[in-house]
């Protein structure tokens, strides 16, 4: 039998790529975190991946990616019917549990035991970028929610809901590449 060429991270990848596809498919129009966001997450993932990128900046749109499926599910859940908050928190945990699982696979190190390259103070490097991304996307969501609140409902100018959560991760990706390759 010829054995897979993939490593565990393009597996993990491929992965969320086809839940992603399943996700949408399913999701419908329930614009939680918009699903332009969520594609340009995914393809970034997978092109940073490609090229050797840290893996403190792959973490961050992997958790940014993360959060914006789960909210699709919760808000899609919300629209069947489901009312319940504790189906809403049960949702969030699998999500992040499915992401971090990749800590289980053959030939994924955490921490320390990827030697210190994988370590960004004393914090596993994808973990770290993980919690960075979800929060600096709902960041900005937040962000673009009260903008357009302050102007009566209506956002600034044209796709600034994709522009300013994306904007974030952009900038927490600058930053972070920056401290990380400088």
């Amino acid at each position: 039998m010829k054995k897979s060429s993939l490593t565990p991270v393009k597996k993990l990848l491929s992965m969320l790529a086809v839940f992603t596809l399943i996700s949408a498919g399913v999701a419908g129009s329930a614009y939680a975190i918009c699903p332009v966001c969520t594609i340009a997450v995914g393809g970034i993932l997978g092109l940073g991946e490609w090229l050797g990128v840290d893996p403190l900046l792959i973490g961050i749109w992997l958790g940014a990616l993360t959060l914006s499926l789960a909210s699709w599910t919760a808000r899609w859940m919300h629209k069947k019917g489901v009312k319940n908050s504790l189906w809403y928190l049960l949702v969030f945990v699998i999500y992040y549990a499915m992401t971090f699982a990749v800590y289980f696979l053959p030939k994924v190190p955490f921490g320390h035991a990827g030697g210190p390259q994988n370590v960004f103070c004393g914090i596993d490097k994808l973990m770290l970028g993980i919690i960075v991304g979800s929060l600096g996307l709902w960041i900005g969501d937040r962000l673009y929610s009260w903008t357009k609140r302050k102007n009566d409902g209506r956002p600034w100018f044209p796709f600034q809901k994709v522009v300013m959560p994306i904007g974030v991760l952009l900038i927490l990706t600058g930053i972070f590449a920056t401290i990380v390759y400088c």
